[in-house]
């Protein structure tokens, strides 16, 4: 069982596979309504599932600067919410479940599951003493991309909805310096983890939403 665990194939394995029932699931009408009401469940569950070996191999240094990650970025979005400064002028649904302060708490997680993906992804390079600057900055790119394919399909299944339906510049902005910002807390912990796993998982995720707004989703 245990080498099953370790199994990178059977990790990603499953979290592929329920993504594809959900593209499939989000474009069949009869069908939609049910996504809307597992999302939260599907990103929590899936996201604890990819996340889980970091967590048992990073041990102390990873819980925190997680914890960090996960308050630090929830406590942005709230402010964000209430007062329109950081990322413009937007507000949540109900799609994404139960939270605090206008936020549901699934965001805080899956703010953190997209920065440790690009991090994990600059892993491969063998310069050690270039890893942290090429990290954060390529972390801060990354995460602005992923937010650009992302925002029309969100605002379409009432993630979360723009003044005016228009999503401000200011926005990646503060994507791109949040995401930097917490990759580089990473390295100021000294954390050393790698799961290519996570990497993997943000892939699918962005196919994921590739693939709805190929299918109509997407404002």
């Amino acid at each position: 069982m245990n080498k099953i665990m370790k199994n990178p194939w059977f990790l990603l394995g499953i979290p592929a596979l329920l993504y594809a029932v959900g593209i499939v699931g989000h474009l069949w009408k009869p069908t939609f309504p049910l996504m809307m009401v597992l999302t939260p469940w599907f990103l929590g569950i899936t996201g604890v599932w990819v996340v889980l070996p970091s967590v048992i191999e990073g041990k102390g240094r990873f819980l925190l600067w997680f914890g960090i990650s996960f308050v630090g970025t929830f406590a942005l979005e709230a402010i964000g919410v209430a007062t329109g400064k950081i990322f413009g002028s937007y507000h949540y649904g109900e799609v994404l479940g139960f939270g605090f302060f206008g936020v549901p708490l699934v965001i805080g997680f899956t703010w953190t599951l997209v920065v440790l993906g690009f991090l994990q992804a600059i892993e491969v390079l063998p310069w050690q003493r270039l890893r942290p600057f090429l990290g954060i900055v390529f972390t801060a790119l990354g995460a602005v991309v992923f937010d650009w394919i992302m925002e029309p399909l969100a605002m379409g299944l009432g993630y979360w909805y723009w003044a005016g339906n228009v999503i401000p510049l200011q926005n990646y902005i503060a994507w791109g310096v949040i995401a930097g910002g917490s990759a580089m807390l990473y390295y100021l912990l000294g954390v050393q983890v790698k799961n290519r796993i996570l990497t993997g998982y943000l892939l699918i995720q962005m196919l994921f939403f590739v693939a709805l707004r190929l299918g109509g989703l997407g404002v």
